[in-house]
């Protein structure tokens, strides 16, 4: 097999940490622990009636009043991400473009937004994800992350040494 477009770059060790940190961080807060796969066909929602194949989680989030992505500059919020990103991009043009995902502290009334949505692929996870774990996995990432700075940094500080005795 021939690949049409060359070989993929190699990720480093911190794109890898942040893309493992990024993909964990979902799975605590996003509600998906709530849910089974959804399969081929389409499931009837329990609030408005819509058939919905893919995207149960958006679906889900349409019918929580809460905002769960917020502009972290001002206090525009809402329950769809790039419509807040799109906000960030428009209104704070030189400013940090930062969306706060606000997602952990509504996790209890998605689980039940779930239950009545979409009640045949509703599952009871074996531990439900808390504040703490969330807390925990960032503490995490961010021992990782130092530990992989501070490494590039000694490779850096050899190279040059190795550079310069040449």
């Amino acid at each position: 097999m021939v690949k049409l477009f060359g070989k993929r770059k190699k990720l480093s060790g911190i794109k890898k940490a942040q893309f493992d940190f990024k993909r964990k961080l979902h799975r605590l807060v996003s509600g998906v622990v709530f849910l089974k796969s959804g399969g081929k066909r389409k499931h009837h929602c329990g609030y408005c009636g819509v058939r919905v194949r893919a995207r149960h989680l958006q679906h889900v989030y349409n019918h929580i009043a809460k905002p769960l992505w917020k502009c972290s500059l001002c206090d525009l919020g809402c329950n769809n991400k790039d419509f807040v990103g799109l906000h960030c991009k428009q209104e704070h043009q030189n400013q940090d473009k930062s969306v706060y995902d606000n997602r952990w502290r509504h996790l209890v009334q998605i689980k039940e937004v779930i239950k009545v949505c979409f009640r045949d692929l509703y599952k009871e996870p074996a531990r439900v994800p808390t504040v703490g774990d969330i807390l925990e996995l960032k503490r995490a990432h961010f021992d990782t992350m130092s530990k992989l700075l501070e490494e590039d940094k000694n490779k850096i500080v050899a190279r040059a040494e190795r550079k310069n005795q040449k």
